[in-house]
């Protein structure tokens, strides 16, 4: 069989590239066939994401029902909860208004969606009450928030200090007890001649 002189080299062009191809897939694997592998055991850590400037809306038959907002959360999946930073939480309600509660961190509950904040946590309900506590709870299910660490309440014409306290959202109730101590105030009004 006679070959061409250029075929001959594009041959020898092709099995050269061929062998040092399969050399380079040896070198980079670093083993031969028979060379023993090292074996890492699996570990199972636990499925974490952290995610930045978070914001979630739950909406329920076309109505907003609460937005959260918080500038880090941390979902740890073993325990099904999220942990978060710098929380902002308003519950919209039916009437129009809304309940909104900030706090330095706190744990949402993913299936229950129930809400712990903890840390300087502050609260304005009935548009015009302000509410200051160290922890607050939000119970989805029963539509309430409550804490049993101790509140500081003002409103119009009102102060109130207590030990416990809870918000009914629904029925747009609240309830300071424990202790309390109640400071109204008494703004004189202007009369007209």
């Amino acid at each position: 069989m006679n070959l061409s002189a250029g075929l001959k080299r594009w041959l020898a062009v092709g099995l050269g590239i061929g062998v040092s191809i399969a050399l380079v897939f040896v070198l980079v694997k670093g083993k031969g066939p028979n060379a023993p592998q090292s074996v890492v055991p699996a570990v199972e850590a636990p499925a974490e994401m952290v995610l930045t400037g978070v914001e979630f809306t739950e909406i329920e038959h076309e109505q907003q029902k609460w937005t959260l907002k918080a500038s880090q959360a941390r979902y740890l999946q073993n325990e099904q909860k999220t942990e978060l930073k710098d929380v902002h939480l308003v519950l919209h309600m039916k009437s129009g208004d809304e309940v909104e509660l900030r706090s330095q961190s706190g744990i949402l509950y993913a299936g229950s969606k129930d809400l712990e904040l903890i840390g300087e946590v502050q609260a304005r309900v009935a548009q015009s009450f302000q509410l200051t506590t160290d922890y607050a709870f939000y119970d989805h299910n029963q539509q309430k928030i409550s804490s049993g660490a101790g509140v500081h309440v003002e409103g119009p014409e009102l102060l109130l200090d207590g030990a416990r306290w809870e918000y009914v959202i629904a029925e747009q109730r609240g309830r300071v007890d424990g202790g309390v101590k109640a400071k109204l105030i008494f703004t004189p009004r202007m009369r007209s001649n």
